[in-house]
């Protein structure tokens, strides 16, 4: 009897000892803020700070106390990679930045010294919330399925975008071939058509006009102004359009593509317009989210229900170990960009490592005094080739305001720096590769 009770004993006390595990679906700017949120108080430090400062995230004085059992980690991703969004336009047109805007997650992780972080190239395609397991399939093998158990689960997955919104490709090195040919065929046009405008057909049909200055831009809109969807002042779209036609893009509002043929588009004015490339901007996109139980998505993108705390807004059970954050998550009083997205991970993060600390205090998870997200006024800076126009307590704008919050790269080095990566210069690319062309070879160099 004594043995099997001590049999027990040390079950259960392997049990206890095992390391909390937190599984995040999506390694983006929530997922990765996330991580590095859970990474850092765990080990009784304070949120990551980025590299301008941010609000304080947390209503408590001081850090919680460092865990005694570390969790493990699991970020699951379709990408062998972090993505840099926000630079999109530009990364797909560029050889040099898209080089700068696609850092593997080998890379990331390595940098994460001393933590159990595992990374899993794949996708979720169901969820079991009751028994807290994922099913998932990796990149390379879609038809395989496989489970992963966790105690918490983050669901960072963002939004499922189509070129040229993002890249199409999962992994570096096609990613890096795509942006050769594509910025190639562009160098051999006169005339490039951009369709729709909101803020990805906006910072396209700028870039292109800097990266291509002698060819001439042509955005079609098929509104009366620009970003028609977004819930941002007047004068913001009016100044985007200002700031888009002194970059030197003939803006046409009110006109829609009705055909679209080799070599030229027939406009709803009538007009034939002559033109050697068409882009598309204005594609459906729907949250990255369909692995999750249909009851618990919600509006026009299927985004997860949550709650204030960013916890699954459910009473099923366990769905207070289930957070959504970033653009997966419902959160109508937020525009969809990245400085909401990395909030929101801090605030999951934090609640997770509270729920663990009152649980290593002996008190349940549940006891735990969580953070909250206030309802905020929707934000937005956007780029607009060599400017920026930005809402931060007034309208402003202008070349000044896109060194102030974008820096060289759109974003990329404060991004960078968040994920606890040095920065890198193209002009660091360049001399560590010799050529640009060949993406192997950038590779080889990391």
């Amino acid at each position: 009897m004594n043995k099997i009770l001590s049999r027990t004993a040390m079950a259960a006390a392997k049990a206890t000892s095992s390391p909390p595990h937190v599984v995040i679906v999506g390694g983006a700017y929530a997922g990765l803020s996330a991580l590095n949120g859970l990474i850092s108080l765990s080990n009784g430090k304070g949120l990551p700070v980025g590299k301008k400062g941010a609000p304080p995230v947390s209503s408590n004085e001081a850090p919680p106390s460092a865990l005694r059992n570390k969790p493990r980690y699991t970020l699951l991703d379709e990408r062998d990679g972090f993505y840099h969004t926000v630079g999109a336009p530009l990364g797909q047109i560029s050889v040099p930045h898209a080089r700068e805007f696609w850092v593997k997650y080998d890379e990331i992780l390595a940098a994460k010294k001393g933590e159990d972080v595992q990374f899993v190239h794949g996708s979720a395609v169901g969820l079991d919330i009751a028994s807290k397991a994922l099913t998932f399939s990796r990149t390379q093998s879609p038809a395989h399925t496989e489970k992963l158990s966790y105690d918490y689960l983050i669901v960072a997955s963002g939004m499922s975008r189509k070129w040229p919104v993002v890249p199409t490709s999962l992994d570096f090195e096609t990613y890096m071939r795509d942006v050769q040919e594509l910025e190639n065929e562009l160098s051999q046009y006169n005339k490039i058509v951009v369709v729709g405008g909101g803020a990805c057909g906006i910072e396209m049909s700028a870039e292109l006009k800097v990266h291509f200055p002698s060819k001439e831009i042509i955005l079609i809109h098929s509104r009366s102004n620009l970003l028609t969807n977004e819930p941002i002042p007047e004068d913001f779209k009016s100044k985007a359009l200002e700031l888009l036609r002194e970059e030197g893009v003939d803006v046409r509002l009110n006109t829609r593509v009705q055909k679209d043929s080799p070599g030229s588009v027939v406009l709803s004015t009538g007009e034939t317009l002559p033109c050697d490339k068409v882009i598309y901007t204005a594609v459906q996109q729907h949250a990255n989210a369909k692995f999750v139980p249909e009851a618990l998505r919600e509006d026009k993108w299927g985004c997860v229900k949550v709650r204030d705390t960013f916890q699954f807004d459910s009473e099923i059970i366990n769905s207070d170990a289930h957070y959504a954050v970033g653009d997966a998550a419902h959160w109508p009083s937020t525009i969809k960009r990245s400085g909401p997205a990395q909030m929101q991970g801090k605030i999951a993060a934090s609640n997770i490592i509270a729920s663990l600390v009152a649980v290593e205090e002996g008190r349940k998870g549940s006891e735990a005094k969580l953070e909250h997200c206030a309802p905020s006024t929707p934000t937005m800076t956007l780029a607009v080739g060599t400017q920026a126009v930005a809402m931060r307590g007034g309208l402003i704008f202008g070349k000044e305001v896109k060194n102030r919050a974008f820096g060289t790269g759109l974003g990329i080095d404060g991004t960078l720096a968040n994920l606890g990566l040095r920065p890198r210069r193209v002009e660091e690319v360049k001399h560590a590769t010799g050529v640009l062309e060949d993406p192997k070879a950038i590779t080889a160099n990391m």
